[in-house]
């Protein structure tokens, strides 16, 4: 059986990663901050790896067969893998801001939508293997605002929109570069495959149902292909006018934030200082 929205295992893809980062918040709440680092970081290497060693990790499904684009920058959430512990171990405040939303946000339209649109067969290893790695990447997105290790900030909403359209622009430069080098180079056949073809979910809008299933109302895009497929480019998709819009949605949730006390203190800055 095909996971479908309300199913059984669709709901438990969100719920499990909820409950894992309460427990975990509870549990850690009241160690020691070098204890809670160690931790975090440790999943964050487990995460890492299981990336990066998929091919292995993950036997039943890949048979040890060795595919590059498997372990690469090759959608957002993966990025967000391989970046989290840059972020988590940087000084930048507005670098650890933007790994909060990114592994939230990406965790959660991947378990919600995404797994349902790409056919994943329920609880089957495909469905293990991709409830774990976006699990641990929302956990370790979400703990260290939650435990206090690090405190969001409305001031870097601009910064961390742009963190988004830098990391849509890697994600594109390398699906074109590994496109290009399976075909020998070809160029221009790498360019209009990840313009036209929906390389690994990220260079095409959802169809109209998933939002028509998620939101209620349907969605159409203003760019449609002759065959009647819809498409877009990170890169190019009107970034002058995605820009604003994640602004505001990350200065919204920032300053919900800033309502929200936990230990003793709040999620977010109170005040822009």
């Amino acid at each position: 059986m095909y996971l479908k929205y309300g199913s059984l295992g669709h709901i438990l893809s969100i719920v499990l990663p909820i409950l894992f980062i309460i427990g975990l918040y509870f549990l850690l709440k009241n160690k020691s901050q070098k204890t809670q680092k160690i931790v975090i970081l440790v999943l964050i290497g487990i995460n890492v790896l299981q990336h990066l060693f998929k091919s292995w990790v993950w036997y039943p499904l890949y048979h040890g067969v060795f595919d590059f684009r498997n372990i690469s920058f090759c959608n957002v959430c993966a990025s967000a893998i391989l970046l989290s512990p840059v972020a988590f171990l940087c000084r930048s405040k507005s670098l650890k801001d933007a790994q909060f939303f990114f592994g939230i946000l990406g965790g959660v339209v991947s378990m919600w939508i995404i797994s349902v649109e790409a056919g994943i067969y329920i609880f089957s290893w495909e469905y293990i293997r991709y409830f774990t790695c976006h699990a641990i990447l929302m956990v370790t997105s979400a703990l260290p605002v939650l435990l206090g290790l690090h405190t969001l900030n409305m001031k870097n909403a601009w910064k961390v929109a742009l963190y988004f359209i830098a990391l849509e622009v890697i994600v594109f430069v390398d699906n074109f570069i590994i496109i290009a080098f399976e075909n020998k180079f070809d160029w221009a056949f790498a360019y209009n495959t990840v313009y036209t073809e929906n390389q690994l979910l990220i260079c095409h809008a959802p169809p109209p149902s998933v939002y028509k299933t998620a939101f209620g109302v349907d969605f159409h895009w203003k760019d449609v292909l002759d065959d009647g497929t819809c498409f877009y480019i990170p890169v190019r998709w009107r970034a002058w006018a995605m820009y604003p819009v994640l602004v505001g949605f990350i200065f919204f949730w920032t300053w919900v934030c800033t309502k929200i006390k936990l230990n003793g203190r709040y999620l977010a800055e109170r005040k822009v200082k």
